[in-house]
């Protein structure tokens, strides 16, 4: 055997330019609301939950090969001009698929043909939306697993692809409801997307550390902190430094306004441009509603 030269290449620690997000909880916490917020979405709407929503773009594949075609069509289109593809739910996706391969196998069990065959199947499909301009969302319900003994919540995939969608993203994010006070008034209900964890009680992470800590709020601030990680911004910004003024020079005062003379207005600030209409997808062959 011929030896061969090492190539080396020192890490940079870029941060990655897409968000790969697996984010999964309880029912009706508001996991497809958030992601709706991410920016021009389109989901594949496995379980009729953007049905509620106003203004989302979804498709609905009906078999394995309607998901991988549309996989297909939206790499020769390159997104079809939409910018986060979101997966809602894999949880239902995955039944769908198992009820679909026993009945090609003909049989009642998965057994080892048919967890490849859905593995294979997940694995061809990932490579193609992972190859798309976009960031990619996918969505899961919560499920009671057992870790060394103790009780863990986690994404409800069945099988090894529990951990095969695990590792190819790069943030994992519980989203549950806390109550929380600050002391000053009444405790109040709260979402809470977490990524941290002390005591190994729920599945996270995040790769490249771009959320910071967990959030808190309600579907508008936890958008905003998921559009600034999406934009490239850590999720945590960190407080403007005070004004500091040079020792021996006296710190600036309000200007005085002579008698008689009225203080002019000031400029109003122009009102926001309104949000940019949904992406009209080219005539590609795939039915969006």
């Amino acid at each position: 055997m011929q030896p061969v030269p090492l190539r080396t290449e020192v890490i940079s620690g870029v941060k990655p330019s897409r968000l790969r997000l697996l984010l999964y909880g309880p029912g009706k916490i508001g996991k497809t609301r958030l992601a709706a917020t991410a920016p021009k979405p389109l989901f594949f709407d496995f379980d009729d939950g953007a049905g509620a929503l106003t203004g989302v773009t979804r498709i609905r594949p009906q078999t394995m090969a309607d998901f991988e075609g549309m996989c297909e069509q939206l790499k020769l289109d390159r997104g079809a001009g939409f910018e986060t593809i979101v997966l809602d739910t894999v949880t239902f996706h995955q039944i769908a698929l198992t009820e679909e391969i026993l009945k090609r196998l003909q049989s009642t069990r998965m057994g080892f043909d048919g967890w490849t065959m859905m593995k294979d199947f997940y694995i061809r499909c990932w490579r193609l939306l992972d190859s798309l301009p976009c960031h990619l969302i996918l969505v899961a319900h919560v499920d009671v697993g057992q870790v060394d003994g103790r009780t863990v919540q986690e994404p409800a995939i069945q099988g090894k692809m529990n951990g095969i969608l695990q590792g190819a993203c790069d943030s994992i994010g519980y989203m549950t409801g806390v109550v929380r006070s600050d002391g000053k008034g009444p405790a109040r209900y709260q979402r809470c997307l977490r990524f941290r964890t002390e005591d190994g009680s729920f599945i996270c992470g995040d790769r490249y550390d771009v959320w910071r800590r967990d959030q808190h709020g309600d579907i508008t601030e936890l958008s905003e902190t998921m559009m600034a990680v999406a934009a490239g911004s850590p999720a945590e910004t960190p407080a403007r430094p005070p004004r500091v003024h040079t020792k021996g020079t006296a710190a600036p005062t309000p200007r005085e306004t002579p008698a008689g003379v009225r203080t002019p207005r000031p400029t109003p600030r122009p009102k926001p441009a309104p949000p940019p209409p949904p992406p009209t997808p080219p005539s590609s062959g795939i039915e969006y509603e």
